[in-house]
């Protein structure tokens, strides 16, 4: 039962813990929400696991994919006005993105507001 030399047994205890601690970040990114996973849930009809993982993905900075997704999840859940209310901030937020307005103007002619879906896209001639 001698003992290992001093640096035998501090690289055993190093590569222990870098394998624990590799093990751990390994576990941690498992669970980590991404877009991808956010819309494998939505075309599955998961849409409850879907807006919590865009809604955490757009408190993270994922802003715009992920606040896009929240009205699609709304939209496939059967919440028209909740995805016509997201759609409204979303392109207020976002003024650029033709995404954003595109939505928009969908939403509005939908629910029989042809007339302001037309002039949410007007924003982007300009």
């Amino acid at each position: 039962m001698g003992s290992q030399p001093a640096s035998s047994s501090s690289s055993l205890g190093k590569s222990l813990l870098a394998a624990a601690f590799g093990s751990i970040l390994i576990a941690a990114n498992a669970g980590a929400a991404t877009l991808q996973s956010a819309q494998d849930a939505l075309s599955k009809g998961e849409t409850a696991t879907a807006a919590r993982i865009y809604d955490d993905l757009s408190r993270e900075g994922e802003s715009l994919a992920a606040e896009l997704g929240i009205i699609r999840a709304a939209l496939q859940d059967g919440e028209f006005r909740k995805a016509v209310a997201h759609a409204n901030q979303t392109a207020g937020e976002h003024p650029d993105s033709t995404d954003a307005a595109a939505m928009l103007a969908f939403l509005l002619d939908r629910s029989g507001r042809t007339e302001q879906a037309l002039s949410s896209l007007q924003v982007l001639e300009r």
